[in-house]
């Protein structure tokens, strides 16, 4: 496995936000990994090609993560997949 690290700027309520994400690369397929509000999100395409995020319910803080902000960082994840 090997991982590669990129910015994902996002603007959201108004402000420009800068997320560190890391690429996940498993054989064919791939997984990114970013830290929102603490919480590990990792996103992986769903079966429409977009991308779905995955948040492990025990990880302290999941219930508290701004939802909103995980989807608009799917949403730039897929404009950049365009």
């Amino acid at each position: 496995m090997t991982d590669d690290i990129f910015d994902i700027p996002v603007t959201y309520n108004g402000r420009d936000l800068n997320f560190k994400a890391h690429l996940l690369k498993l054989g064919y397929l791939y997984k990114i990994q970013v830290v929102v509000d603490g919480v590990v999100v990792i996103y992986e395409r769903d079966e429409e090609e977009g991308f779905r995020a995955w948040i492990d319910p025990l990880t302290d803080g999941a219930d508290k993560i701004d939802v909103n902000c995980v989807k608009a960082i799917a949403e730039v994840l897929q404009k950049s997949r365009s």
